[in-house]
């Protein structure tokens, strides 16, 4: 169980949110994030960079706050910039996401205690601008919002379909979102019989699938492996206690030392 964050912590933290959001701030920051779409060159690049710097510490310096607290927020700042930028390139490889665009985007962001991106939260404040599509549902099933899953309408033949793609050509690449969207698929509605055939008879020795296991200890360590926040914290909440202590010493088992060296999920709050 982590730490809880102190109120200092906490409030530099709103406070950093809110100038992300700020107007001013947004307008320069968005085009360093996706560059080439506004044909921003690498001496632009670095003049808007500094120009950014300088309206948050402008803005910081508004809040009348003691210098060293001024620094934190600046430094809080600079690390949620960073996380920002990464998550906007990811998101904006959506078609239906870039259609939104940025400062849509960066409006809805949502942050966990610890000061990482929600990303689940996040999606769960954009779905009401997004399509009802089969690819909004596989958002969803991603980011594990099982009220949303249940709620949203999908059709049998395209969950079907999917599976059957999905089977040919996802183990390749591991592709989170498609695990997740046969999960659910099993989970609501669909045929728990073939969710094991599709799945878990063919997850292979290096996901480390165990079939003395159930299908949500086994999703567990893959959502573990793939950094999948939202599934981590899904599957150790479906979990009992016996499953959970299993689950555990499955996962830092001495042969399976790559999963946490292939993962970066210690900040998770279980």
């Amino acid at each position: 169980m982590m730490k809880s964050p102190s109120l200092f912590e906490l409030s530099s933290r709103r406070i950093a949110e809110r100038i992300w959001k700020d107007s001013e701030v947004k307008k320069i920051f968005i085009p360093l994030i996706t560059p080439n779409k506004f044909g921003v060159d690498c001496t632009v690049q670095e003049a808007m960079r500094k120009n950014l710097v300088t309206t948050v510490r402008r803005r910081i310096k508004s809040l009348k706050l003691p210098v060293p607290v001024r620094n934190h927020i600046f430094s809080v700042m600079s690390s949620m910039g960073i996380l920002i930028k990464k998550y906007m390139e990811d998101l904006v490889m959506d078609k239906d996401m870039n259609r939104l665009g940025v400062g849509t985007l960066l409006d809805h962001i949502s942050w966990t205690p610890s000061g990482t991106i929600d990303k689940g939260a996040t999606i769960r404040s954009l779905v009401k601008y997004l399509p009802k599509t089969y690819e909004t549902w596989v958002k969803l099933a991603s980011h594990c919002l099982v009220d949303m899953i249940k709620d949203f309408n999908v059709s049998p033949g395209l969950m079907y379909n999917h599976m059957i793609r999905a089977k040919c050509s996802f183990w390749a690449s591991r592709d989170m979102e498609s695990v997740l969207a046969l999960y659910w698929y099993g989970k609501n509605g669909g045929s728990h019989s073939v969710l094991v055939e599709l799945f878990m008879a063919e997850m292979y020795d290096d996901l480390y699938y165990q079939e003395k296991f159930s299908i949500e200890e086994n999703m567990l360590a893959f959502s573990f492996v793939y950094c999948n926040y939202e599934g981590v914290k899904y599957f150790w909440s479906v979990l009992n206690d016996e499953q959970r202590e299993r689950s555990i010493i499955n996962i830092i088992g001495q042969n399976n030392r790559r999963l946490f060296e292939s993962g970066n999920c210690h900040d998770i709050d279980l």
